[in-house]
């Protein structure tokens, strides 16, 4: 671990020095050094770490929500986006419990989003254990989201789901002084957001950002705070260019947990029994720093350098125990590229280690405020990759790349039990081909395949009785797929479809043999197998300022085991539950100025809840709409804004638990209901 921190601090500086000879050699003057920094932006990856050559020509399948999607909801939750995208799947239970799946992979994850990594800008969100909380970032610090599905790129690892890239800088925004943007909505909810520009010139510019929600909650129990503040700013120093992102973030957030088939249908609104008699919640606060050096390097290389850091406080109340988890994470990340008309090479490594430190209190008379149990858990991978790109002629490209990951896992507990544990699991290899056709001039073809895996958590590894299980084993498997992609600005189409098959073996599922003891296993081998589509038609683009179009984005999927015996009994055959058959999304959105407006109907399919698929979770159909009236006063631009979700207020589950147990005389509690009919409206202000 060692070794390879100070590897990379060795190449980082090494390149960085003869870069900074090389620019002093041929580019004397700041003027012109601060030329070249320049030049880099918008050819390299200072705002997220990517940059591929264009959404037709990538190899593998492609999704992006850009901004002007992004403010098509309220200010505040990203579901709805997130669930237009063919293959993507954001499950909500409260804004603080969900679920993104990728192409099904990670919908066995009870209360989290896992198996799938994501970065804001330069910094990993994904934690050391694999697990994503996007709702550490506020929609007014996001610019764009890409998503990446499958193990499309090793430049992140190779988790079989993919990667979601959120960029932080918005270009437009970055051209304002002040922006502020207030709302209210349905349940006592409100939220207020602000940017201020603190310098704003040519050679970079720093931002403040702030924002706060507050709600009480449809359903018992479920009130909820979350403040954000954030700092980032790009500057030139030379020929460099010096990047940085902090995030603070606060919630307070009360859990009313899932419902039992009954209460489900009947009485929505309410809380489980025992988090609402005890006053379940959770209280977190986190810091998220990033230090960015991005450096040109003799011609057609560049560097790019990134220190990260997390700091997190969690307290959280439960039926069972009170939580209290201290984390602490830190890693770095390098990545050297090397640019030609036809070539694009990239080499590089990400490093992570993660201190936990979790402490766990009675809660019933008899031990209420006892310390329970006390357990460091240390984990640390490291990642080296290797992309490459070449375009032999205009209409071809090649992509071939290589990801190896090292996972390590340590634990120390105060519980009498194995005391000390270390354990690393075997390095993995992970290869990707890829290649992009132009067809037509309208029509790309393209098709890959690539090797994926995901390491077990620090919660599946550890067994009921505090033991680490070395013979679970990280998931793995073989991703595949082909597609065609279809543009033309005369008749304003846009076309995507894309088949795949995944074939997965050692498949990590968690099991509860308790109210409070979860732990993870192998199951065997699944097959994952999908279609997704997605159209787009202008159908009226007269100018900027009067226009209409209309998507349609749809997928469905068969994920079943192939092999599976649990207890005795034989699952082949049977639907992985947690994964809707099949999800349909359309949109109207119109604009002519001054008015705004769009309407969204979505279909979702029915799930299975349990393995042995005895039980489901219905279909259902829900409609959104928005409208917007833009307007300037004395140079202040203004936007009023009126939206409703679930119009015809259906009743349906926003988020499933699979393979939920009852102990005692309860019933197993699968449903976590959506919200009912309910508006919001605001207004923003830009000066």
């Amino acid at each position: 671990m060692i070794k390879a921190i100070l590897l990379t601090l060795f190449f980082y500086f090494v390149f960085s020095l003869n870069g900074q000879t090389t620019s002093e050699q041929s580019e004397p003057n700041d003027t012109l050094g601060n030329t070249i920094a320049h030049q880099y932006i918008g050819e390299i990856s200072v705002q997220a770490p990517i940059k591929i050559l264009s959404p037709k020509q990538w190899a593998g399948g492609y999704s992006v929500l850009n901004n002007a999607t992004l403010q098509l909801g309220n200010s505040y939750n990203l579901q709805e986006q997130f669930n237009k995208l063919p293959g993507v799947v954001m499950q909500q239970g409260t804004m603080s419990t969900n679920r993104i799946t990728i192409r099904g992979i990670g919908s066995r994850t009870p209360y989290q989003t896992n198996r799938i990594k994501a970065y804001w800008g330069q910094m990993p969100l994904t934690d050391g254990d694999g697990a994503t909380a996007l709702e550490d970032i506020g929609l007014n610090d996001i610019d764009r989201i890409e998503i990446l599905k499958g193990p499309a790129s090793s430049l992140y690892g190779a988790g079989l789901g993919g990667v979601i890239l959120l960029h932080p800088f918005n270009p437009e925004e970055l051209k304002r002084k002040v922006s502020i943007k207030s709302e209210v909505g349905s349940f006592g909810t409100h939220s207020h957001h602000a940017q201020i520009s603190l310098k704003n010139t040519d050679s970079g510019n720093i931002s403040l950002v702030g924002g706060m929600v507050n709600t009480d909650g449809y359903r018992q129990n479920s009130s909820y705070q979350r403040y954000n503040a954030t700092l980032k700013g790009q500057q030139a120093l030379g020929a460099h260019y010096f990047n940085f992102l902090y995030n603070f973030r606060y919630l307070n957030g009360e859990i009313p947990s899932s419902l039992d088939r009954l209460d489900f249908k009947d009485n929505p609104q309410k809380a489980a029994t025992s988090w609402n008699d005890i006053g379940g919640y959770e209280e977190d606060s986190k810091h998220m720093l990033s230090i960015g050096l991005v450096s040109p390097i003799k011609s057609n290389w560049v560097n790019s350098f990134n220190l990260f850091a997390k700091i997190s406080f969690l307290n959280e109340l439960r039926p069972f125990n009170r939580l209290n988890e201290d984390r602490y994470s830190y890693g770095l990340r390098n990545k050297l590229t090397f640019t030609t008309t036809q070539l694009k090479a990239e080499l590089g490594t990400e490093i992570m280690h993660d201190n936990n430190y979790i402490s766990l209190f009675g809660v019933e008379q008899d031990d209420l405020g006892r310390m329970l149990n006390e357990t460091q858990h240390r984990r640390y991978y490291y990642n080296v990759f290797a992309l490459l790109e070449y375009q032999p002629v205009a209409k071809l490209v090649l992509q071939g790349a290589l990801n190896y990951n090292q996972t390590g896992y340590g634990a120390e507990s105060n519980d009498g039990g194995e005391g000390q544990t270390d354990y690393s699991y075997s390095p993995v290899f992970s290869p990707r081909l890829g290649i992009n056709y132009q067809l037509t001039e309208q029509t790309y073809v393209f098709g890959s395949m690539g090797h994926g895996f995901s390491a077990p958590s620090v919660e599946e590894a550890q067994m009921p009785d505090g033991s680490f299980n070395k013979n679970i084993k990280p998931e793995e498997g073989m991703s595949y797929e082909i597609g065609a992609r279809y543009s033309h600005p005369n008749s304003r189409v846009y076309a995507d479809v894309t088949v795949y098959l995944m074939r997965m073996k050692n498949l990590l599922v968690t099991e509860r043999d308790a109210i409070d003891q979860f732990y993870g296993k192998n199951a065997g081998r699944t097959r994952h197998e999908g279609l997704e589509a997605l159209l787009g038609w202008d159908i009226l683009k007269l100018n900027k300022i009067k226009s209409l179009d209309v998507n349609f984005s749809y997928f469905t999927s068969q994920n079943k085991f192939d092999t599976f015996t649990d207890g005795g009994i034989d699952y082949k055959d049977k639907h992985l539950p947690g994964i809707p058959r099949s999800n349909t999304s359309v949109q109207l959105t119109g604009y002519f100025k001054p008015f705004r407006f769009n309407v969204n109907h979505s279909y979702t399919g029915s799930q299975y809840l349990n393995d042995a698929n005895t039980k489901q979770s219905a279909s259902y159909h829900k409609t959104n709409a928005k409208a917007s009236f833009d307007f300037t006063i004395h140079k202040i631009r203004a936007n009023v804004y009126l939206g409703a979700d679930n119009i015809f207020d259906n009743h349906y589950a926003s988020m499933v638990v699979v393979n939920a147990k009852g102990f005692g005389s309860s019933l197993p509690r699968y449903y976590y209901p959506g919200l009912p009919f309910n508006v919001f409206g605001g207004v923003e202000l830009r000066f």
